[in-house]
This record gives structure tokens, sequence and C-alpha cells, in this order.
């Protein structure tokens, strides 16, 4: 087993920090995602890292933005549409 230079590292995650998945990551470069979720847990600095928090809340975000675009544009149609206005 093959030790990964510093710079590889900060290379692996960063691809992270834009929103890839780890399980991705790791196939992208032959390692395994246990691997990685280590030097997370421990940064490659040595200190403590939120990459896998922030990556993760990126995704949820650009999640929830596509489903409240989603949500809007229907609401929208249904308010064109005739007949379809609740009426109180």
């Amino acid at each position: 087993m093959s030790r990964v230079s510093r710079e590889r590292r900060k290379e692996i995650i960063g691809k992270i920090e834009q929103g890839r998945a780890v399980k991705d990551v790791a196939g992208e470069y032959g390692l395994s995602p246990k691997t990685i979720y280590g030097w997370l847990g421990g940064g490659v600095e040595g200190k403590k890292s939120d990459t896998l928090e922030v990556s993760s809340l990126r995704r949820e975000n650009e999640a929830l933005t596509t489903l409240l675009g989603r949500l809007t544009f229907e609401k929208s149609l249904r308010e064109k549409t005739p007949g379809s206005q609740r009426r109180s």
C-alpha cells in the first residue's frame, strides 16, 4: 500500500469540498472511502476538518433549491389555469 502525498490529499479533499461524493472520488483515485474519511476526520494537516459537513450541506442546499424551484413553478401553473384557484 503506497502513501498518498499531501498535495494529492489536498486535491482529493478539494473535490469533496466542491460537492463530490466521497465514494465517487475514492473510486476515481483507487482509494478506499474509509481512507478518505480518515483524512477528513483528522484533516490533511492533522487538524479537525468540517469538509464532510460542508459538502453534505451543499448537496442538500442544491436539492432543496431544485425542489423549491419546481414547487414554485407548479404553483404558478395552477394559478394560471382557469378553474384551479381555490375559493374562500
